[in-house]
């Protein structure tokens, strides 16, 4: 298990970005680290840069694995949307689905740490329009006139990214990068409470009930069919041991529901306690 200082190391390194499509600037990842640490904190981060790039854990986060959300991600952004940023995008498939819904985005930009995922994402790309992506750590990173539209973007996504580095340090980054207006999709890890909590295939179980009841209840639809055509692919990532390593690394930031709603109570944002161990945030970015 990471020590506190290796999950310190790993909070500044989680969102950089591999760009080997867009750019030839490609970040040196090599970390410098205290010599009686080295051992432990190379360990952390060698779990963080290569766990997503097994087998197991790429077939559970595929690009059409992720559509089980793309009824959340529709009602979540505005009808008319002419830029989007995708932060910790994974393998694409929001950002392709994203693009799916909209002919009218131009500008359309994805940031993520592990290379596989982003050499997934190229290999899955399915729109003529290009999508930049951005080789560094999302939090100092400063967008060129390229990568960002003068005013903001129109909407930003940031899939189970807080729990690496925090909710307010994430909104308050997506607060600089966003347009005054703009729709932000927040959604992230949490710690399961009750009884459920030391028995994840149960709350599996339950988590897909609860979905399906927050697609019946507040976006008056049935989930996508995909949701359940994904079950076996989550059964196996819930049993990878390196994923489950992973998680404690999120640790340091996690929050019961109650925790986040008290940690967000200055943003007029609306808090969904999506599953056992997920929670949804839904705001606009204030005028």
């Amino acid at each position: 298990m990471p020590t506190s200082e290796a999950v310190d190391s790993v909070e500044d390194q989680v969102l950089s970005a591999s760009q080997p499509q867009f750019t030839d600037s490609t970040q040196d990842q090599t970390v410098s680290t205290p010599e009686s640490n080295e051992s432990s904190e190379d360990d952390a981060l060698s779990l963080i840069r290569n766990v997503y790039c097994q087998p197991t854990i790429l077939e559970a986060f595929t690009p059409g694995n992720v559509f089980w959300l793309s009824k959340i991600i529709d009602a979540s952004l505005p009808k008319q949307l002419g830029s989007v940023l995708d932060i910790g995008c994974g393998s694409g498939g929001v950002l392709n689905f994203v693009l799916s819904q909209h002919p009218e985005l131009t500008t359309v930009v994805g940031i993520d740490i592990a290379p596989k995922m982003i050499e997934w994402a190229q290999k899955h790309h399915t729109d003529a329009r290009p999508v930049i992506y951005i080789n560094d750590d999302f939090k100092g990173h400063e967008f060129t006139p390229a990568e960002r539209p003068p005013q903001g973007f129109e909407g930003v996504i940031a899939l189970y990214v807080g729990q690496y580095v925090g909710l307010k340090t994430l909104i308050a980054k997506i607060f600089t990068l966003a347009a005054p207006g703009a729709s932000i999709l927040i959604i992230d890890k949490i710690m399961p409470t009750g009884w459920m909590a030391g028995f994840p295939m149960v709350r599996l179980v339950w988590d897909f009930v609860k979905v399906l009841v927050f697609h019946i209840t507040h976006l008056h639809t049935l989930p996508p069919k995909t949701m359940f055509d994904e079950g076996p692919a989550f059964y196996n990532l819930y049993r990878n041991p390196d994923f489950l390593t992973l998680s404690k690394v999120h640790q340091k930031h996690a929050h019961t529901f109650a925790g986040v709603q008290e940690e967000l109570r200055e943003y007029k944002a609306e808090l969904v306690h999506l599953a056992s161990d997920v929670v949804l945030i839904r705001m606009l970015k204030p005028i």
